[in-house]
């Protein structure tokens, strides 16, 4: 039997956003030990690797998004502990990112589920282009020898003029 429409666009969607992403991982378990959900937990479904099974199998319509899927997914702290310990260097960010806005729609929430969600992620934490107007924008670390020398400048003029005084 053939998966319902919805969940075979989901798949379709998966596979064709984040495929390549996915079939990067070797599963060779290096980022088991940077996780900190897997080191706390112990199943391998709550590891980078056992979500990279998951997301594939959704992908290729083996699986659907049911609640125990979407808890695995979930638990993902998205801390990218596991991206510094892989050596194929899957963007694991990336692609839990990824999946979580494809597979967010289809999901159903309860009213007191919405309402947390929504207070925790507009009120609590609003979007980020809120807080930083630079989102989007080239990111590079602050010139911080510049700046201390800004900031320096009026007390060298001070001491200068102290030292012409006296």
């Amino acid at each position: 039997m053939a998966p319902p429409e919805p969940l075979r666009e989901t798949a379709a969607r998966l596979e064709a956003e984040l495929g390549d992403g996915i079939a990067q991982c070797v599963h060779c378990g290096l980022c088991l030990s940077a996780c900190p959900t897997y080191v706390e937990l112990g199943r391998e479904m709550d590891s980078p690797r056992g979500r990279l099974y998951l997301l594939r199998a959704l992908g290729e319509g083996r699986i659907e998004p049911t609640a125990t899927v979407l808890e695995h997914l979930d638990l993902c702290l998205d801390c990218c502990g596991c991206e510094t310990a892989c050596p194929s260097g899957v963007e694991y960010g990336r692609i839990i990112e990824g999946a979580r806005a494809i597979l967010e729609p289809g999901r159903r929430r309860s009213w007191s589920g919405r309402a947390v969600r929504h207070l925790a992620l507009r009120v609590l934490l609003p979007p980020r282009r809120a807080v930083d107007p630079r989102v989007g924008q080239e990111r590079r670390p602050p010139d911080l020898g510049r700046q201390r020398l800004q900031l320096a400048q009026p007390l060298r003029q001070q001491a200068q003029r102290s030292a012409a005084a006296g």
